[in-house]
């Protein structure tokens, strides 16, 4: 299933129907109504989320997934006014490898994530043209990586987002 999901746009994927078709279920969705308004539609196990379904937040945030035991698990999209997250879940957070757009579509981030932040390999391209590809730590630039800004590329260790003193600069000077 995760080839099939890792094709599917987030239109598709929110649409609850072409996914238990994907699925190849015949699954009748359960909804859920949260004390705090949330409001879930899709698969169940007793009275928790469990399988393909998806969760509308009252502040318009959408989440669609693959629910383990009522955390989204698995292969998913989080949706909100800000940005849009395609990837990996595990209990809720963003984890493992995922793209975060931000919804202007200028600025978006590819690569690894750990507990909602970029960690580990990633690019990111920012909103002013340039691009950093390299190591993230704690949603920081942090390791060996290379910025391409303004004609000049440099290339070296970063540390919290800065690039250490050792770090080359090619191009325009």
């Amino acid at each position: 299933m995760s080839s099939i999901m890792s094709e599917l746009s987030v239109p598709e994927i929110i649409d609850l129907k072409q996914v238990f078709k994907l699925n190849r279920k015949l699954v009748k969705p359960r909804k859920i109504v949260y004390p705090c308004g949330a409001v879930y539609k899709g698969e169940t196990k007793g009275k928790l989320p469990h399988g393909w379904g998806e969760i509308l937040y009252k502040n318009n945030t959408v989440v669609a997934a693959k629910w383990v035991d009522g955390l989204a698990t698995g292969k998913g999209v989080c949706m909100s006014y800000e940005m849009t997250y395609k990837g990996d879940f595990v209990e809720n957070k963003f984890h493992g490898k995922g793209r975060l757009f931000f919804n202007d579509d200028r600025e978006y981030y590819e690569g690894s994530f750990i507990n909602n932040e970029k960690s580990g390999q990633g690019r990111v391209l920012f909103e002013s043209g340039c691009s950093y590809d390299g190591q993230w730590k704690n949603d920081e630039m942090n390791g060996i990586g290379s910025l391409c800004a303004q004609g000049n590329v440099y290339v070296g260790n970063w540390k919290d987002g800065q690039l250490a003193k050792d770090g080359l600069v090619f191009g325009k000077k």
